[in-house]
């Protein structure tokens, strides 16, 4: 069967050939025309990176941790997680002296999953603890490799979301996404921009509450899963407009092969 290789104007000047390449996820580095960490860098800057070594940290000097009866990391370590970490600072403020348990926070339930679904920690009955898997990577650039492929390309993203809206929003094509922000993230350009390519590509997604739809996919993609990585600057315009910007962690981590394409 032949592939178009014709310029498509709904792919943003992609061929649908080209498009077919860059949304396959499961191929060898040398095929793949999205590289993730290249430079084997070992995420020390990396926000969610540093927030789970510095939870490996707290479960290898502990040896056991005893999870709560509704099975949740304990209420000491949650908070913790939120004063080691800006983004989760504002839990703080807003429960004050009240206990912050995981299942308020979906970052860290994410995160949580991140590390057992990957085989860094592991749950037996109502103990965690480090593996010899998480011993052996923590340190390394392998950490980073894991989660981001766990966090990116494993997880499902709806679950950080209240919108409750089709589970493939901002999944499915998300390296289309990786591509647009590798293409124009050098600026800053409203959300809208990015989230009127994305559907613009996927229509058959935009279906239901339009709106809803439309805010899930930018709830996901730019405020959830591309912030935990620091892959994104998210600010505000005078007319209080959205903006969005890539970052330098994202051009050190995220590299497209515009050459394949």
């Amino acid at each position: 069967m032949k592939i178009n290789k014709k310029v498509n104007d709904d792919f943003d000047g992609l061929s649908r050939k080209a498009m077919n390449l860059l949304l396959r996820e499961n191929q060898n580095d040398e095929e793949n025309v999205v590289s993730i960490n290249p430079k084997k860098l070992n995420g020390n800057e990396v926000p969610l990176i540093k927030q789970i070594r510095f939870y490996l940290g707290l479960l290898e000097n502990a040896g056991v941790t005893i999870i709560t009866p509704r099975g949740n990391i304990p209420i000491a370590i949650v908070k913790k997680l939120c004063e080691n970490n800006p983004r989760l600072s504002d839990y703080l403020t807003i429960f004050g002296s009240t206990p912050i348990f995981e299942h308020y926070v979906p970052e860290i339930s994410a995160m949580r999953y991140f590390c057992e679904s990957t085989g860094i920690v592991k749950k037996r009955k109502s103990r965690l603890s480090l593996t010899a898997k998480g011993v052996e990577i923590m340190n390394t650039h392998q950490l980073f490799d894991t989660i981001f492929n766990a966090a990116f390309y494993k997880y499902n993203w709806a679950l950080l979301d209240w919108l409750q809206q089709d589970d493939e929003i901002g999944i499915y094509g998300r390296n289309y996404t990786l591509y647009l922000l590798s293409k124009y993230g050098n600026e800053w350009r409203e959300v809208s921009f990015y989230r009127d390519k994305y559907f613009k590509a996927f229509p058959k997604l935009l279906k239901g509450k339009i709106e809803q739809v439309k805010d899930s996919y930018e709830l996901r993609t730019f405020d959830k899963i591309l912030s935990m990585f620091g892959f994104v600057s998210i600010k505000k315009s005078e007319n209080k407009t959205k903006l969005i910007k890539a970052t330098t962690l994202f051009r050190k981590y995220i590299v497209i092969k515009f050459y394949l394409l």
